[in-house]
């Protein structure tokens, strides 16, 4: 539905304006000028809601995120779990090397009870 300024000036261009006085300060002067200034701010206030809408369809709203920060974004997360990846490894080859020599300590701890004790074999 148009807006009522609109349908109004619609309405008022079809009907032939009446004779105007050559008086520019006749009522009917000032009517016309007053409805012509009233037709041009309304003009102005719709072309001005248009700007408006383009200008916030153009804007990012403030929980999107652009294509390339979400890739970047990626791109880093990706790096931190392929360098958790590798850290993860390393624990389980130190964690590996560890349990290896805890087990050969209490080899050797068996051993040496073992002596003292009279047992001479290493197991």
């Amino acid at each position: 539905m148009p807006p009522l300024f609109l349908t109004a000036f619609l309405l008022l261009a079809q009907v032939p304006p009446p004779p105007v006085s050559a008086d520019p300060g006749s009522a009917q002067s000032i009517g016309w000028l007053l409805l012509c200034l009233f037709a041009i701010a309304g003009g102005a206030n719709q072309v001005m809601g248009v700007v408006g809408k383009f200008r916030e369809a153009r804007e990012p709203q403030a929980g999107e995120v652009s294509a390339d920060r979400v890739s970047a974004l990626e791109k880093r997360v990706s790096e931190m779990d392929a360098r958790f990846e590798r850290r993860l490894d390393e624990a389980l080859t130190r964690l590996d090397a560890i349990t290896k020599t805890f087990g050969q300590v209490v080899a050797d701890f068996n051993y040496a009870i073992g002596k003292i004790d009279g047992r001479e074999e290493k197991h």
